[in-house]
């Protein structure tokens, strides 16, 4: 998943990375509004102030599992705003 995102340190990811799934088809468009939350409907998703993997997950009906293994997230409980994830 890190070399698919161009990613060379996996503890540290920053606002505005695009994330993708393994096999995803997604063409992530950037957004100009700051209070936009998703930038493609085919699932990359824009962390907002008060998301937790959970609710993205319930969200977007997957698990957090599996939100954590396709954006190799190595701290469950950290987020940022402007994050970008892949659904």
């Amino acid at each position: 998943m890190a070399s698919s995102n161009n990613i060379s340190d996996t503890d540290y990811l920053y606002v505005g990375q695009k994330l993708i799934f393994s096999g995803s088809n997604s063409s992530s468009s950037t957004s100009s509004s700051k209070s936009s939350t998703s930038t493609s409907s085919k699932g990359s998703y824009t962390v907002k102030s008060g998301d937790t993997l959970s609710s993205i997950a319930r969200t977007y009906r997957t698990t957090v599992s599996k939100l954590i293994s396709a954006n190799e997230i190595s701290n469950e409980n950290y987020l940022y705003v402007g994050q970008k994830i892949t659904i």
